[in-house]
């Protein structure tokens, strides 16, 4: 994800018509002429910087509602609403949409709880991808070899000592 951040953050800085500030530092692109590094809210910041758009890298951010409150103060932003950001910080919530829409996807089947686990995995001919629900900044996801390397993920992830910021699906 920081690499993300800085390819973005790169290519912007070469448009001589933008002044970038990065509210994360950004060491690679700290000394780059007419970049600076700033400290605050991100909204705070956007409003006392008079910022013209703000380009919200981090999902966090997003799932926050800072594009909604970025909108509310009439500031043109690039990024999702925190509705739509559902779609990336909830596995469950994107499947549950794609199947409402008819959106063609990889078979699903959402566990809530450790009991439901043996019954879910016995759906599968192979061992299933597991992917917790949530932010998991890039670290939820486990492609199982096995059944026996599935269910220990899944139980993992359930049971709150993995890397996920909410939901423990």
């Amino acid at each position: 994800m920081r690499w993300r951040l800085h390819c973005s953050n790169r290519r912007l800085s070469k448009k001589s018509s933008f002044r970038l500030q990065c509210r994360h530092t950004d060491e690679c692109l700290a000394d780059r002429q007419g970049v600076r590094n700033v400290k605050g809210r991100p909204l705070d910041v956007a409003i006392a910087e008079k910022a013209d758009l703000v380009v919200i890298g981090p999902e966090q951010p997003l799932c926050d509602g800072l594009t909604d409150a970025l909108n509310a103060q009439d500031i043109l932003v690039f990024g999702p609403t925190a509705l739509a950001a559902r779609l990336e910080a909830s596995k469950s919530f994107m499947k549950g949409f794609v199947d409402r829409m008819g959106i063609a996807s990889a078979r699903h089947v959402v566990v809530n709880r450790l009991e439901q686990l043996p019954a879910a995995l016995g759906t599968f001919e192979s061992a299933p991808v597991v992917k917790a629900d949530g932010l998991c900044a890039g670290k939820g996801v486990v492609v199982a070899d096995t059944f026996e390397q599935a269910s220990r993920a899944a139980k993992r992830m359930l049971s709150g000592r993995f890397l996920v910021k909410r939901g423990a699906r």
